[in-house]
């Protein structure tokens, strides 16, 4: 399933929409929360104006039956009162109960009847501070509540006002509910946010066809633009209409027509280079191994010349030797440039390799003053190699750590992990500089030219390293520091092509205590 919020950064079209959907949401949200208010605050203070004018007519309909009270019969007071109270409701009044409540002073008549109420839920929601300030203030009070329907409540309103039966003050309180108005208010809600919902998705679709038209150009440019870097040189953009689009199209076909020639002469020239450094290396070795002949016989009969003479014979056979070792990295270099290279696997077990190629240096090692620790797990490490490159890309590495250790130990790891395998030769010699260890893989690179080499190198070996580690579907990768030096890893999959899932050993070495302590601040 795919991730929105991925599908949100890789298209423009899901960016317009999903900035279209959230500004119109909350734009429409705004406006439809101020919409409803607006109408709720309306339909409210209008009904509450009904309803005060109701409840003043209502008490004046009783003040004037009360009017009428025998003063001198209680009881005749308190059937009056039930009876006013009772054809209230009849008289017109849309208030859904009605109640006689007493007012501080009423406590202190004795001839005061009893409070009356049309509804016992009255009693409830009749709050002191309603009845006392309506009675207090002498005018009409009120004040919103719940009113109690079956098992659900609604939202009303309590008016007060104050009323005289037989000279003795009372209040009267009419109750009324919003039932018809808050329905009007959820009805209007409905259709804000149905219209609200409406009007969003209909930005969305016009957002959508608008980020369509306009992004279809640039994603057709970059769909050419991926087949052009993936080596398809003669894709091209359609051309329609006389736009900007038409004429970004066509700047970018003239832009891909020079890109195509540029690359078709660098390719030729780079054909033509790699055919002339085959054929050369081809050439010279026909040559070259006569030299080698005339040198070993020379060489071979160093003894009776001249000292001097016999010097010379030492210094052509070595430079024969290194002369052969250059043609022989040439042609391997020319192979993995013309993609000719080809890999001879087998299962192997690294370990061996690893020992193998160690034992053959150990004599190099000694005569550097240089030990080789070899430090291998227990058990066997297979992989699926060609093993003549890997024990090329381990002699390399040990040689050119050999050769720069400054007769430091050196040490050789060898790792397995799920999926790959892992060798790691560590030096702690003079190291490299950052600009230096940033070419070290570059063909005839050396960070110091100047510096004596006792290998006799070609200037070659770890850039075909570095080829024989891809051909694998591996890595080789270096760290080093100046004076701490240099760590050189070798990570290939169990199988090649296989992905590397797993780092069997760390590039950079830990630091050791004495170097931490050393660095510590006083």
């Amino acid at each position: 399933m795919t991730n929105p919020l991925r599908w949100i950064r890789r298209s423009v079209q899901a960016r317009t929409v999903a900035m279209t959907l959230a500004l119109a949401g909350v734009a429409l949200a705004a406006v439809a929360a101020g919409l409803t208010v607006s109408i709720r605050d309306g339909l409210y203070d209008q009904r509450v104006q009904e309803m005060l004018l109701d409840a003043a007519r209502g008490t004046a309909y009783a003040q004037a039956q009360f009017d009428n009270a025998d003063t001198d019969n209680t009881m005749a007071t308190s059937s009056l009162a039930k009876a006013t109270i009772g054809s209230l409701r009849q008289s017109g009044s849309t208030a859904v109960g009605v109640l006689l409540a007493w007012t501080p002073q009423t406590a202190e008549f004795p001839q005061r009847i009893n409070p009356v109420a049309s509804d016992r839920m009255l009693w409830s929601i009749t709050s002191q501070d309603l009845t006392d300030g309506a009675a207090s203030a002498g005018t009409q009070m009120w004040q919103p509540v719940a009113l109690a329907d079956d098992a659900a409540t609604i939202p009303g309103v309590l008016v007060a006002a104050p009323v005289t039966l037989v000279s003795i003050p009372y209040v009267i309180v009419f109750a009324y509910d919003l039932e018809t108005e808050a329905a009007t208010l959820s009805l209007v809600e409905r259709i804000v946010a149905i219209g609200g919902v409406t009007v969003v998705l209909i930005l969305v679709a016009v957002a959508w066809l608008v980020a369509h038209q306009a992004a279809r150009p640039v994603v057709g440019a970059a769909r050419v633009a991926e087949r052009l870097a993936g080596g398809d040189l003669t894709e091209r953009l359609e051309v329609r209409g006389e736009d900007e689009f038409a004429r970004l199209a066509a700047a970018f076909n003239e832009m891909a027509d020079a890109l195509q020639s540029h690359i078709e002469e660098l390719e030729e020239l780079a054909q033509v280079q790699q055919r002339f450094v085959s054929d050369v290396s081809h050439e010279l070795r026909t040559p070259l191994a006569t030299i080698r002949l005339a040198g070993e016989v020379i060489n071979s009969a160093r003894s009776d010349f001249k000292p001097a003479v016999a010097r010379s014979a030492e210094l052509l056979s070595t430079q024969i030797e290194r002369f052969d070792a250059l043609l022989a990295d040439l042609l391997e270099i020319s192979r993995f440039d013309a993609r000719a290279a080809a890999l001879n696997v087998e299962s192997s077990e690294l370990v061996a390799v690893v020992t193998r190629v160690v034992s053959e240096l150990t004599q190099l090692a000694g005569s550097r003053h240089t030990r080789i620790d070899c430090h291998v797990p227990g058990g066997e490490v297979r992989a699926t190699v060609d093993t003549r490159r890997i024990e090329r890309i381990v002699r390399n590495l040990v040689a050119n750590a050999i050769e720069h250790a400054e007769s430091q130990p050196v040490e050789v790891h060898v790792a397995a992990g799920e999926s790959s395998v892992a060798v790691v030769v560590r030096d702690h010699g003079v190291g490299m500089e950052p600009e230096v260890l940033a070419r070290v893989f570059d063909r005839f690179w050396r960070g110091d030219p100047a510096r004596a080499r006792a290998t006799g190198g070609t200037g070659l070996g770890l850039a075909i390293a570095q080829e024989d580690a891809r051909l694998h579907g591996g890595r080789l990768e270096a760290w080093a520091e100046p004076h701490k030096g240099a760590s050189f890893r070798l990570i290939l999959p169990r199988i090649p092509g296989a992905p590397l899932e797993d780092d069997p050993l760390p590039l950079v070495p830990p630091t050791p205590p004495q170097e931490a302590d050393d660095d510590a601040p006083a």
